[in-house]
């Protein structure tokens, strides 16, 4: 769970400096909800609709951190 943290803080850094960058984190009972948000882009909604779909890049190539390696335990 902290690679993938790590992963998408790390793209939320890279962009443009003085951007602002939010964490939040919220306790349900056994579970955790986890909030990142950045001022990017975003994703279009059929990005959004396959961004956990294993393999799948939204970019080129070599990019991204591919997501879909992480639903599994994202949802635990």
């Amino acid at each position: 769970m902290s690679r993938m943290v790590e992963g998408l803080l790390t793209l939320a850094r890279a962009e443009p400096a003085g951007s602002t960058v939010v964490l939040r984190a919220r306790r349900h009972g056994p579970t955790v909800d986890l909030e990142i948000r950045d001022e990017g882009a975003g994703m279009t909604d059929e990005q959004r609709g396959r961004a956990f779909d294993r393999f799948w890049r939204a970019g080129p190539p070599g990019t991204g951190i591919g997501l879909g390696g992480w639903q599994p335990p994202a949802k635990r």
